[in-house]
């Protein structure tokens, strides 16, 4: 997975949180604010930091997020699992923050 295909990925996931959120009639439906803006925060630091994409770390990161982005699809389209959603975005956030910290 290279920088860009990440960025994609992260602006993926937004949007599919931007429309649960849009059909979700009830409070606990949505995803925390916060947490949707820290994700959209740490795509913008992918997008502007220059990560050494040839790094192991930067590989191992790219493996960490593709197993993830199953948990975050499946929960994503669970109308009543709003826990395991914030869980593995919690997790999607953590590794990317760990890339960007390595990646300097």
């Amino acid at each position: 997975m290279s920088r860009v295909e990440l960025v994609r990925l992260i602006g993926d996931v937004l949007r599919q949180l931007d429309v649960r959120t849009d059909r979700s009639a009830e409070p606990g439906g949505a995803v925390p604010t916060e947490v949707r803006n820290a994700l959209a925060t740490q795509q913008l630091k992918i997008a502007i930091t220059d990560l050494d994409e040839s790094t192991p770390a930067f590989f191992k990161a790219s493996e960490d997020i593709l197993a993830l982005k199953s948990r975050l699809n499946g929960a994503i389209q669970s109308a009543d699992n709003g826990l395991a959603l914030v869980d593995s975005l919690n997790r999607l956030l953590e590794t990317l923050d760990g890339l960007i910290t390595s990646g300097h």
